[in-house]
């Protein structure tokens, strides 16, 4: 399973925890069997971006409230939530991942599953924070 994969991954299963309303791995084993192999560091990857989008559920969803002012957050797609949870857990948590990486395929990602509209209200979300929040050393505050 290739990165952009086990992203994809991640998309579909923060969506299934909001349609669920239920957050947490329990149940993951199924996907660990149908999708990794022995690819233990992209097992790795989806554990931890899946956790921190359950860990920081709360400082996440105001960030993205606070940047999505002309929308009511409960308005907003669902797919498009799932996508910016795992982005910004990725912006926020993971600084092994280039931030123009995290943003590329946010954007790539919400071409595949979101509306027309969700390319550009995920690029202009993530785009915006991380322009607003990057320091000097390129990390984000």
């Amino acid at each position: 399973m290739k990165r952009t994969q086990a992203r994809e991954l991640c998309i579909q299963l923060a969506y299934e925890m909001i349609i669920k309303d239920e957050y947490s791995l329990d149940g993951f084993e199924v996907y660990q069997n149908e999708n990794f192999d022995d690819d233990i560091s992209q097992q790795t990857y989806v554990i931890d971006v899946l956790n921190l989008v359950i860990e920081k559920r709360e400082s996440i969803d105001k960030i993205i409230r606070s940047y999505s002012k002309d929308w009511d957050f409960e308005r907003i797609a669902r797919v498009d939530l799932a996508i910016l949870r795992v982005g910004l857990s990725e912006l926020l948590f993971m600084e092994n991942i280039p931030h123009h990486v995290t943003i590329n395929e946010a954007v790539e990602l919400a071409k595949k599953f979101g509306t027309e509209q969700s390319p550009s209200f995920i690029n202009g979300i993530l785009g915006r924070y991380h322009r607003e929040y990057q320091g000097q050393d390129g990390s984000l505050l």
